[in-house]
Formats: C-alpha cells, structure tokens, sequence
C-alpha cells in the first residue's frame, strides 16, 4: 500500500510467484481476475501521475466482475486523457496522468516524422487492435528517446503533406468501427470520476473524410472551476451523484449522433469552406511551439532550425495544419 493506493509492481510480483493451477475454487480465479484488471487499470488504460500507484478507488468497479464489463472504459480512458493533457499544457506540472500510450500511438499513425523506423516493415493483421502494427524493433539510430528538442522542432516544421488525416484507411476494421450511427459520433459528454469532459467529433472531420469547417461553439455548461475539480479532499464524495446529468446525457448519446458534416459536396464548395476554416484556425491559434530565432542543437536530432519557422509561416501559410 502506498498512499491510499496498492503499487502495481506488488501485484505483478504476487502473480509472479503465485501462478494458478485448475480445481481451485471460483473464487480465487475471480481474485486473480481483478489483480489482472487492476493492473490494466493503474498502468495502462487510467494511470494516475505517480506510474506505479493503482487507486483503491478501482476496487469498487470489481466487486462484481460480470458488470464491471459493462463499463464503457474506452470514454472513461478518452476523458481522461483529455483532463490530463489540458492540465499538462496549462499548469507547471513534472509528470501527465492518463493513457497517454493513446497519445503515442495517435502521433506515430498520423506523423511518420516523428515515428522510429522499425526493423521489420509494419504489416496489421485484418480485425485486430492497431495498436499491434506497432510492436517490434526498431532502429537505435531512427529513435530519438528523451529529447523534446527534437519533437519540437519537427512539430514546428510539420508540413500539410506529412500528416496522414485518414490513417486506416488501408485496414480491415471491424463494423463497429465504421457504422455510421456509432457513439463516436455522438456530440456527449464522457465521465471518468471527478473528471467531466465534452466530446466534439465535428472537431476532426477529416480524420472521417469529412470537410473541415468552423465548428460551433456550444455552452457545455462547464464554469471556471470545472476542469480544476479533482478527487483530493473529497473522499466521501459520491460522483455518480455529482455527475448524474452528464451520465444520463451520456447514457442518451445515440440521440446525439450526428454525420451532418459528412455530406458530399462539390469540389469547390470544398474548398472554399477548407479556405474559410483556415483563415478562422490562423487567428485563433499558432503554428510552431519552439522559441523563434533559436539556433539547433548540434547531434543527431538536428533538423532545420526554428529560426525558419517564421518564413516558412509567410511563405507555406496555406498549408500548415496542425
């Protein structure tokens, strides 16, 4: 135990040494069952800051096993990683909660200049996880470990054309993954605990096939204390209460699936509303994350320097995407 968590490194170890054989009663199989789930839980899907510490708040989710499986985990896992990623960029923060793995395998499928070159060539297996056309070696000299430098740079150079908008398209998914009428398209609200966020699929049409537009800025409700709220302090709160109206919205969402932006639409109504969304996405965000003016670091990392960005800005404008 370790502040009012269970370390994951003492369960793996438990498992290790204590491995199951047949004719055990039921009861012991459900116990591994949960140290298994657990695990998954603390250092995967809905990691906490600390990486190593597994909630005891989970434990509650297993008492009974069979419903536990009814939980939409993957909403719970997306809130999230959006709660954790907005903390990250907003506070001065050490470490980022979350699964953030999602946040990995989202940039290698979408920016091969920032994926490592692996061994073997990446070949995914019809109806499988993607996330397995990702396993394997890769090359030491392709695999840039623990330098922001050199992901700030070739984020701030990123190119219209080095960024893949429909990754899977090339991929036997599953039907779940391509109905139309699916809750990913459900303009919601996704529940993790304390931690409440909207979900807003018109956002990233393209990734769909979708014409970008100006998306419509909605009242979600949220006031200025909202994205603070957090569990320390508040361990007799009941959060199936506190949040009951945006579960019950949640539980509703299939009346709030929307495909109205993926209508056809003739080629120059593309562009002109592609020109129009970028002229709106210009004002109200900017291009390179790196300081301007700065020189590269001499190595392996060395890219073009950030000192560029600035003309590439003025010269490449129309086709900066980010």
């Amino acid at each position: 135990m370790k502040e009012n968590g269970i370390l994951a490194s003492a369960l793996i170890h438990r498992m290790a040494i204590e491995p199951l054989g047949d004719g055990l009663e039921d009861e012991a199989y459900i116990q591994r069952a949960r140290m298994i789930v657990l695990v998954l839980l603390g250092g995967l899907i809905l990691p906490d800051g600390s990486g190593c510490k597994i909630p005891l708040m989970w434990l509650t989710q297993l008492r009974d096993v069979e419903a536990a499986s009814m939980i939409s985990w993957a909403s719970a896992a997306l809130a999230t990683l959006y709660h954790n990623l907005c903390e990250a960029s907003m506070g001065k923060r050490s470490d980022i909660g979350g699964p953030t793995v999602l946040l990995q395998l989202w940039v290698w499928e979408r920016m091969p200049t920032l994926r490592p070159d692996f061994v073997a060539a990446r070949i995914h297996t019809n109806n499988t996880p993607c996330a397995l056309m990702w396993t394997g070696s890769y090359m030491i000299n392709r695999a840039p470990k623990h330098s922001v430098r050199h992901y700030r740079e070739q984020l701030s150079l990123l190119q219209n054309n080095q960024f893949i908008w429909m990754p899977y398209v090339d991929r036997q998914l599953p039907d779940s993954c391509l109905d139309m009428n699916n809750s990913w398209r459900s303009v919601t609200y996704i529940v993790c605990w304390a931690i409440v966020e909207a979900h807003e699929p018109e956002r990233v049409v393209r990734q769909f096939g979708g014409t970008p537009f100006i998306p419509e800025l909605r009242d979600w409700g949220f006031n200025e204390t909202h994205f603070k709220t957090n569990r320390r302090g508040k361990a007799k709160t009941n959060w199936a209460v506190q949040n009951k109206a945006y579960i019950q919205y949640w539980e509703r969402r299939s009346k709030f699936v929307t495909n109205a932006y993926m209508e056809p639409l003739a080629d120059h109504m593309q562009v002109m509303r592609t020109r129009q969304y970028m002229e709106w996405y210009f004002k109200i965000t900017i291009t390179y994350i790196t300081q301007p003016g700065r020189l590269p670091e001499v190595g392996m990392n060395t890219v073009a320097s950030a000192s560029t960005v600035q003309v590439s800005l003025s010269t490449h404008q129309p086709s900066w995407h980010l």
